[in-house]
């Protein structure tokens, strides 16, 4: 506990992360059960950390366990969606069916304007797995895809307004 908290460095802080996670592992389920206490450690390590790659690690276990569905949980993926660096936000994308749809879409959306194409292409990918749950912003999703230059999220993103049609 004492590297995941004190750790001088990510490189020992990442590792620590893998390292509490594996503590939780159930031989019988074949699964992590994270107990409340590993959880909100994690949780709290995620507010702490001025580290980026900490935070996404954190965020992205979250966001595609899916038994991690508290209400912590989605407060944190929430959190995440307004962070600062683009690996986290990334990260929060995984989780993006845990938390009320409007904000995941919203968020989406705007990520769809990021000039990372990376994390552009990851929310029109994410935004064609909520199909119909993004109808509201439609025609704002259709004129982003018109601006769109990268041929790659192009493609996504005409998967992603099909997927919302149906």
């Amino acid at each position: 506990m004492q590297l995941l908290s004190d750790g001088p460095r990510e490189g020992v802080r990442v590792p620590a992360i893998a390292a509490l996670v594996s503590l939780d592992f159930n031989i019988v389920s074949r699964d992590v059960e994270l107990t409340p206490a590993s959880e909100r450690l994690l949780i709290d390590r995620f507010h702490l950390d001025a580290s980026a790659r900490v935070r996404a690690t954190i965020v992205g276990g979250f966001g595609t366990r899916q038994a991690a569905d508290s209400a912590p949980v989605r407060r944190l993926l929430t959190d995440a969606f307004g962070d600062s660096d683009y690996r986290v936000r990334h990260a929060a994308m995984s989780g993006a069916k845990k938390v009320d749809l409007e904000t995941a879409v919203s968020f989406l959306v705007k990520e769809l304007m990021d000039p990372n194409r990376t994390l552009r292409a990851q929310a029109a990918s994410v935004l064609a797995t909520l199909g119909p749950a993004a109808s509201t912003r439609l025609s704002e999703i259709e004129q982003i895809l018109q601006r769109e230059t990268d041929p790659q999220v192009r493609q996504l993103l005409q998967a992603a307004v099909a997927a919302t049609r149906r």
